[in-house]
């Protein structure tokens, strides 16, 4: 129990808090600061990352499997699987023959794989369309989890994709693109290059299952 006191000074009253009054504050006090610090550290921990990140004006598209359109499968001898999405203004321009508009959007989001399945997801990697002129992306790169994806260059990518440019707009897989608006169906792909190096024509991939 807090106690206080009162007492009477030339006609005034005047009151106070008792030692013991004191003393548990003076307790309690700091441990109300002490608690309170461990619970906004939690929650920065657990915010951290939550956050969105953003890379070259890009932020991680985390609706991107219900909000873009899976066009393609692409597998690969070292295992990689990649699921590659379009935003539907890419598909409408694709199959249309027009120009793909500024702010499209596509994503590929990587897996291991082996012949049990997929095994876990490596990483989600985004290109946007800046402006009107050829090669005209932007690109991001992603942990599963929305955070950056560290060590990337992403001046490589912008590079690799140029070799695309011609009738493809940078997109090495323009033909699965073109596949998935003929058929409705997204297409699967068997690349035979290994890690990243690029298909960069039709001929250097096998189709079929």
């Amino acid at each position: 129990m807090i106690a206080f006191y009162s007492v009477k000074l030339g006609g005034l009253n005047v009151y106070g808090e008792s030692c013991v009054t004191k003393m548990v504050k003076s307790r309690i006090t700091p441990t109300i600061f002490f608690l309170g610090a461990i619970v906004l550290a939690v929650v920065a921990f657990w915010l951290e990352p939550h956050q969105k990140a953003v890379v070259n004006g890009i932020s991680f598209p985390t609706d991107f499997q219900t909000q873009l359109i899976k066009y393609a499968v692409v597998e690969r001898p070292d295992g990689l699987i990649r699921d590659e999405f379009a935003s539907q203004d890419v598909i409408d321009a694709a199959r249309d023959g027009k120009p793909i508009p500024v702010g499209s959007m596509l994503v590929i989001q990587a897996f291991y794989g082996s012949s049990l399945g997929r095994l876990g997801q490596q990483n989600v990697h985004v290109m946007v369309k800046q402006n009107s002129s050829d090669n005209a992306w932007a690109f991001a790169a992603f942990n599963p989890d929305g955070s950056v994806e560290p060590n990337m260059d992403l001046s490589v990518c912008k590079q690799c994709h140029s070799s695309a440019v011609i009738g493809r707009d940078s997109i090495f897989s323009f033909a699965l693109l073109q596949n998935f608006i003929t058929t409705g169906k997204p297409g699967f792909a068997y690349c035979s290059f290994p890690a990243r190096i690029p298909c960069t024509s039709d001929a250097d991939f096998s189709r079929g299952r």
